[in-house]
């Protein structure tokens, strides 16, 4: 017989080794909150990340673009943003921000992106209000 085997009431059963897990080092974790809308051509993904107290987030959203025209997964192009001046120019057409925007999607892209932008931005994670930018450059 095994040593790593053992019978209880008629019963075999095998030896299992305990796991041991190393626990992770807080300041090592990055906890966030998402929002993801996906449509057949992009997916947008709006990041907030809690301060240390797992309570509070931090004042800006990044979102992360993924432009799935290509069909191909391996193709598809990736893109992030985390300054809220840019997404608010996009939102009102501000052509310093459309240069960008239209290199990284075609009209029904910056459309879908603008109406993403709208429902973060009920959900308290941004604001667009244009006037927010004055002065700011």
């Amino acid at each position: 017989m095994s040593k790593d085997r053992i019978q209880i009431d008629g019963v075999w059963y095998v030896r299992e080794e305990q796991l041991q897990i190393k626990p992770l080092e807080p300041h090592q974790l990055t906890n966030t909150i998402n929002c993801i809308y996906e449509t057949s051509n992009y997916c947008f993904e709006a990041i907030m990340i809690f301060r240390d107290d797992c309570e509070t987030l931090y004042p800006d959203v990044s979102i992360e673009f993924t432009d799935k025209r290509s069909g191909d997964y391996d193709n598809w192009k990736k893109d992030s943003s985390d300054n809220p001046i840019w997404m608010r120019g996009v939102f009102h057409n501000v052509e310093e921000s459309m240069i960008d925007a239209r290199e990284m999607m075609d009209q029904e892209g910056i459309d879908e992106f603008r109406a993403f932008l709208k429902h973060i931005e009920t959900k308290g994670w941004i604001n667009l209000d244009k006037e927010d930018d004055e002065g700011s450059n």
